[in-house]
C-alpha cells in the first residue's frame, strides 16, 4: 500500500472543506428525516386502511345478521 501524501491546506482550503463537510452532513440529516417521515406516514396509511377494512367487515356482518332475523 502506498503511503499517503500529506499536503498542508491553506486556511481558505480548510474553510472550504469544513463548509463542504457541514453541507454534506445537513443533506444526510435531511434524507434521514425524510425517510423516517415517509416510513411513519406509510405505517399510518397502512393502519388506516386496515382499520377501514375491519370496519367494513364488521358492518357487513351486522347487516347480514339483521337481514337474517
Amino acid at each position: 500500500m502506498r503511503p499517503r501524501i500529506h499536503v498542508p491546506l491553506s486556511p481558505a482550503d480548510r474553510a472550504t472543506v469544513a463548509l463542504w463537510a457541514r453541507r454534506v452532513f445537513i443533506v444526510w440529516a435531511f434524507l434521514a428525516a425524510a425517510l423516517i417521515a415517509y416510513l411513519i406516514g406509510a405505517q399510518r396509511g397502512h393502519d388506516k386502511a386496515q382499520h377501514e377494512q375491519t370496519q367494513q367487515q364488521t358492518q357487513s356482518v351486522s347487516h347480514t345478521e339483521a337481514g337474517q332475523r
